[in-house]
C-alpha cells in the first residue's frame, strides 16, 4: 500500500490548484503546504500536478513510496520544523485527519495510512522527543509576555497558532482578538469569551501594549507609523510586539531593543547546542526509518493476504 504514496511538499506561499478532497490529503501550516495522494489519483489524465512541472520546480519537493511516507513521520514529528520537535504540527495533523474522515466516499487507503502515521509518529515522539527541550511558537510567547507581567492582549489571527495562544493565555489573562475571519473570531469569542477587536481598525491597536500576531501574509499589514504610535502611546509601560507570522506582516526598523520579537529571534534563541539533543534527533531519525519500513512491510503483507483470499478457489 505504501508502494501507492505519493507525497508534494510546497513550499509557502505557493498557491495550491483544485483538487478532489476525497482523494488528496492537505495539511496546510505556516511553512508548507503538504499534500499526500495515491498513485491513481497522482497518475490521472486529469492530475492537478503534472510531474514534468514538479520534476523542474525548487518550490516542490516530490517523495513517493517508503520515502513519502518518512516525510510525513519526519513532519508531524516536528524534525522538518523550523523549531525542532515542535508539537503544534502533529495538533495541526490530527485536526487535518479528522476533517478527512468525515469526508464522504473519501479514499479509505489514503485513511489508513494517516491513521498508521499519527500512530508512528507518536511512538517515535514518545520514545525519543520527551524532554527535548523544544517548547511550541504559543508556549514560548506566552512565556515572553509572561515575563512582562502582561495581564491584557491583543492576538492578530483566528487559525491555529491563534487558538494555541488563546488556550496559553486564557486562564490569567484578559484577550483581545483581531481577525479577517468574522466567522472563525466570533466562533473563538463563543467557545473562549475573549472580545473582538474589528479588522477594520487593525492599523488602529497601537493603544495595546501587548500584542502577539499569528498572520503571515506578504501584504505589509503593520508598518512603521504604526509602531512609532505603539512606542509613544506605551513609552511609560512595559510593552511587547511578538510577531510570529510567517511570511511577516510587520514592516519596522525597530528591533528586541525596541521590545519587539519576530520569529526569528525565538527560532535563534531555540537552537540546539547540547550534545544529548542532537544525539536523541539522531536516534529519533534513525528509529524513524526503521518503523518506516517495518510499516511498509505490515501494509504489503496485508495487501497480500487481501488478495489471496479473494481469488476464487
Amino acid at each position: 500500500m505504501l508502494q501507492d504514496l505519493y507525497l508534494i511538499n510546497l513550499n509557502k506561499p505557493y498557491s495550491l490548484p483544485k483538487l478532489d478532497p476525497k482523494s488528496y490529503f492537505v495539511l496546510s501550516t505556516c511553512q508548507r503546504n503538504l499534500v499526500l495522494t495515491l498513485k491513481t489519483s497522482f497518475n490521472s489524465k486529469n492530475s492537478p500536478f503534472p510531474i514534468k512541472d514538479l520534476l523542474f520546480n525548487d518550490e516542490f519537493t516530490v517523495k513517493e513510496g517508503i520515502q513519502a511516507y518518512q516525510y510525513i513521520l519526519e513532519v508531524i514529528c516536528g524534525l522538518k520544523s523550523r523549531l525542532i520537535g515542535e508539537s503544534e504540527v502533529m495538533g495541526q495533523f490530527r485536526k487535518t485527519y479528522s476533517e478527512f474522515q468525515g469526508i464522504q466516499n473519501r479514499d479509505t487507503n489514503l485513511l489508513r495510512i494517516l491513521e498508521k502515521a499519527i500512530l508512528d509518529a507518536k511512538k517515535i515522539k514518545s520514545t525519543h522527543l520527551v524532554g527535548l527541550g523544544q517548547k511550541t511558537y504559543s508556549n514560548i510567547t506566552r512565556k515572553l509576555f509572561h515575563a512582562k507581567k502582561c495581564q491584557e492582549i491583543l492576538i492578530l489571527g483566528s487559525g491555529q497558532l491563534a487558538t494555541e495562544l488563546i488556550g496559553q493565555f486564557r486562564k490569567n489573562t484578559k484577550i483581545y482578538l483581531c481577525a479577517r475571519n468574522q466567522e472563525k473570531s466570533f466562533r473563538l469569542s463563543k467557545e473562549f469569551s475573549i472580545e473582538i477587536v474589528p479588522w477594520n481598525f487593525l492599523a488602529e491597536n497601537h493603544s495595546f501594549p501587548f500584542i502577539a500576531n499569528t498572520i503571515g501574509t506578504e501584504q505589509v499589514l503593520l508598518n512603521q507609523s504604526f509602531f512609532d504610535q505603539w512606542k509613544e502611546r506605551n513609552c511609560h509601560a512595559d510593552r511587547l510586539f511578538v510577531d510570529l507570522g510567517s511570511p511577516s506582516i510587520i514592516q519596522t526598523k525597530m528591533d528586541r531593543s525596541d521590545h519587539i520579537i519576530r520569529l526569528e529571534d525565538i527560532l535563534k534563541h531555540s537552537e540546539l547546542h547540547d550534545a544529548k539533543k542532537k544525539i536523541k534527533l539522531k536516534d529519533a531519525q534513525e528509529d524513524l526509518i526503521r518503523i518506516a519500513q517495518m510499516r511498509h512491510s505490515h501494509l504489503s503483507q496485508r495487501k497480500s493476504a487481501k488478495k489471496l483470499i479473494s481469488q476464487p478457489v
